[in-house]
């Protein structure tokens, strides 16, 4: 299931993501990203507890509430999130209580690539189509 979600998001993650934000940000395709990365490295197995902690509260959560709550519904993942605004574009990642790594958004990579440099340093993620961010990502 989570290896699937690497490659493809699915609907139903996006739609949700979307209910709560009011409409699909970059941030939240970032968070998802975010996530996914952090489920790769772990591993996770279903009686496993993930904590996501996102350090920014720049859509990144919106992201992170909507997969994890997908990850629960449909796979039995015990996944969750919270926010610790630092204003960093990362998450931490804990499993079963202890504290593992961060996942950070790497700089060199936004700087190299305009659509993400619009959408982390300009601030203003609404002139940059949801798409555009998509396919970037």
């Amino acid at each position: 299931m989570i290896d699937e979600m690497i490659h493809v998001f699915p609907p139903e993650i996006i739609n949700e993501a979307v209910k709560m934000h009011g409409h699909l940000a970059p941030g939240i395709i970032v968070g998802f990203k975010l996530v996914l990365r952090a489920l790769k490295e772990l591993q996770p197995e279903k009686e496993d507890i993930i904590i996501l902690t996102s350090e920014t509260t720049r859509c990144i959560p919106d992201g992170l509430q909507s997969l994890s709550r997908y990850l629960l519904l449909n796979g039995g993942y015990h996944v969750y999130h919270r926010t610790y605004d630092v204003g960093k574009l990362a998450i931490q990642v804990s499993q079963d209580h202890e504290d593992l790594f961060r996942i950070i958004l790497n700089n060199d990579y936004v700087q190299n690539n305009a659509t993400l440099d619009a959408w982390v340093n300009l601030g203003n993620p609404c002139k940059l189509p949801a798409k555009q961010i998509t396919e970037t990502i």
